[in-house]
């Protein structure tokens, strides 16, 4: 029965991570086109100090995505006792 609870909280937030990874990937799309739409409105030669802040906020945003897709919600592995290692004589 506890296993039962376990892997539904475990399938809940799972879920959650899920739509969180959704939510932000929708963002970082935003942030992209908005970006892009401005380097095109003019020449693009020099990005302005404005730019490059939507830039590190990209960075960042994209390096959070990766890391929430990497990794998510398990239950604990068993662990096994720890072994003694033992001397041998020669």
């Amino acid at each position: 029965m506890l296993a039962q609870a376990m892997k539904k909280q475990i399938r809940a937030l799972n879920v959650q991570r899920q739509k969180r990874i959704v939510a932000d990937t929708d963002r970082l799309v935003k942030l992209v086109a908005d970006l892009n739409a401005g380097i095109n409105s003019r020449e693009p030669s020099r990005l302005t100090a404005d730019e490059m802040q939507q830039l590190a906020e990209i960075e960042k945003l994209a390096r959070s995505i990766r890391e929430k897709m990497t990794t998510q919600v398990a239950p604990p592995m068993p662990t096994d006792e720890p072994r003694l290692f033992q001397r041998r004589s020669y």
